[in-house]
């Protein structure tokens, strides 16, 4: 028997399945280089990666970013033949740490000097972007940018508290560093020497014994 038969079939949709993935973390601290990266799109439609809106490419980006959060999608609006999609991640930009270093007569360490006794007082910025500040017992007597110095007369005994501030920026956290300098009196008094023996102030070239005693207003030395 002939004929004709008649019917019908449907073709859906491929179903379009993207990925997104930021390296090294979604939360970072500055400055560390983040890569966002899309993947999963069909070679026959057309995918966008975007970063807090603005698109950025076709499926990476790559950047230093400043510390925020960013939101990144990858996304497609798909065709005829396949769904649309989008992918979303955010990225957290944490504040890098400051760093400051104080040196005292070359060293990152307390010291002990006489009156009338002359040192360089340094701050360096280790880790961050702008200025420093340099104190002396809370005065400030340098500031700028790093390094920064101060050739320092003591002339007064007494303790010193020597600081290098960094008020940090939008990137960085602030840091200090604190050293001590300890004043001591000047030693302007000669020490007494008294002869005990022999008890006459004439001493023949062969003299084989010498007692004596020395006192100070200070320490002996």
């Amino acid at each position: 028997m002939n004929g004709t038969m008649n019917g019908s079939y449907t073709i859906n949709k491929n179903t379009t399945n993207l990925s997104l993935t930021i390296t090294p973390s979604t939360t970072v601290t500055y400055p560390t280089e983040t890569t966002a990266t899309g993947s999963g799109c069909p070679s026959q439609i057309t995918c966008t990666l975007y970063r807090n809106g603005v698109s950025v490419g076709s499926s990476s980006d790559v950047k230093t970013l400043a510390v925020g959060v960013y939101n990144y999608t990858y996304n497609t609006t798909g065709n005829a033949n396949y769904t649309a999609d989008s992918e979303t991640s955010n990225l957290t930009v944490n504040k890098g740490t400051g760093l400051v270093f104080t040196y005292l007569n070359n060293s990152r360490a307390n010291i002990t000097i006489e009156q009338q006794t002359v040192i360089y007082l340094n701050g360096t910025l280790e880790i961050g972007v702008g200025n420093i500040k340099l104190y002396n017992n809370g005065t400030l007597i340098n500031q700028g940018s790093s390094p920064l110095s101060n050739l320092t007369n003591f002339t007064t005994a007494g303790l010193y508290n020597i600081t290098t501030q960094y008020d940090g920026n939008a990137n960085y956290t602030s840091d200090f560093e604190t050293w001590y300098v300890n004043v001591t009196e000047l030693d302007a008094t000669p020490p007494q020497v008294l002869i005990l023996y022999p008890q006459n102030i004439t001493y023949n070239p062969v003299q084989t014994q010498l007692n004596y005693t020395v006192s100070d207003n200070f320490a002996l030395d």
